[in-house]
């Protein structure tokens, strides 16, 4: 027979992982909220441009949010690995809810 100390150690470690693990879904959750919604302003800011340049432009920051969703880059570094995205930082800044 187990001891009752034994058995509270492995609920204890359980619900552990369980906490960690919705934390991390919850995060990822929040994520992609603000990402898609970054996304659609984008995309209407595309669809709203008028000359090549501005489209063109806008198509970049459209990449550098894709390029996001890689775990080693974010809109604090993204400048380092493309050209600058001040407005993609601004947005971000402005419209996080």
């Amino acid at each position: 027979m187990e001891e009752p100390t034994g058995q509270f150690g492995i609920i204890a470690v359980c619900l552990l992982v369980l906490l960690i693990a919705g934390a991390i879904v919850i995060k990822f959750i929040l994520f992609y909220s603000d990402f898609k919604k970054l996304r659609i302003y984008l995309k209407t800011e595309i669809d709203r441009s008028v000359h090549r340049s501005e489209k063109r432009y806008w198509k970049r920051e459209l990449r550098n949010l894709y390029l996001c969703w890689l775990p080693f880059i974010n809109i604090n570094n993204i400048a380092k690995f493309t050209k600058s995205s001040h407005s993609f930082k601004r947005y971000s800044e402005h419209h996080h809810s």
